[in-house]
């Protein structure tokens, strides 16, 4: 029973420390105020604001940017030799699929490669590495 107690007591705590934290994390009501001038005496009767700084403009500063190019999109494709070169038909099918969509995305510079599939070189430790790098 008391170890009930305590983790209720434990939990209503929580509860209130958790609502009293919300309120530092929504915008209050609260207007912004402006600080108003701190006079430091009079000099011939006028009194002399000191402690409001006067608002500086900073004159207009041109930025060097560099032009930004517009590259082309392009699409790399990975295909092993036993796909790529399996037969003639095969390869017939391939290259009007190819052409399809060099047809339909001419915009986008299509490269295929042979690549292995396992090996120093090819597709799985270029997959492999490549993960911890990639976003």
């Amino acid at each position: 029973m008391n170890k009930k107690v305590s983790l209720l007591l434990f939990m209503l705590l929580w509860l209130v420390a958790g609502c009293s934290l919300v309120d530092n994390f929504t915008p209050g009501d609260d207007p912004e105020t402006t600080p108003e001038p701190i006079t430091g005496g009079t000099s011939n009767g006028a009194t002399v604001a000191t402690g409001t700084p006067s608002a500086e403009t900073t004159p207009d500063i041109a930025i060097p940017t560099t032009a930004v190019t517009q590259t082309q999109p392009s699409l790399r494709v990975w295909l092993p030799p036993e796909i790529a070169l399996s037969t003639e038909d095969g390869a017939a099918i391939l290259n009007a699929q190819l052409a399809a969509y060099r047809s339909n995305h001419p915009d986008v510079q299509l490269t295929i490669e042979q690549k292995a599939v396992s090996g120093q070189a090819g597709i799985l430790n270029y997959m492999r590495t490549g993960r911890s790098v990639a976003p």
